[in-house]
């Protein structure tokens, strides 16, 4: 009977923990519905407790990602979302690749321009001749 217990308890506390596991993550992907600054994940205010709790409620009655994020844009718009949807979503995903990149490239170049022209400085046709004369006294 013991065993019993201990398992159907583990079950249960263990199905807990994901829930707020998954709740955790949801909410990680909208914004503070008071000063849209903030991810709601970490955000301090009543209204982000608030939206909190509705999304752990959700989870809860068993909804989907998907249903949990629907009723959520429904209620606060697109505006709520930490990563918008659509082309500006995938064009500011992209850009921190592609600034990467860039600099990348500029950092290159200007090691290439530097090292070239420290090699023209030291490059024996740019050092003085010295003639055998003018060693003599």
């Amino acid at each position: 009977m013991l065993a019993v217990f201990l398992l159907t308890a583990g079950a249960l506390w263990g199905n807990t923990t994901a829930d707020e596991d998954r709740s955790r993550r949801l909410s990680t992907m909208f914004m503070g519905p008071c000063c849209w600054r903030e991810n709601l994940s970490t955000h301090q205010s009543p209204d982000a407790a608030a939206l909190r709790q509705e999304i752990r409620d959700m989870v809860k009655q068993g909804r989907d990602d998907e249903q949990i994020k629907s009723s959520v844009v429904a209620k606060y718009t697109s505006r709520i979302l930490a990563v918008p949807e659509g082309p500006t979503g995938r064009w500011l995903s992209w850009t921190p690749w592609f600034a990467a990149a860039l600099g990348a490239l500029v950092v290159a170049r200007l090691l290439t321009r530097v090292k070239k022209q420290s090699a023209d400085a030291v490059s024996p046709s740019a050092l003085p001749v010295i003639d055998d004369m003018d060693l003599d006294p």
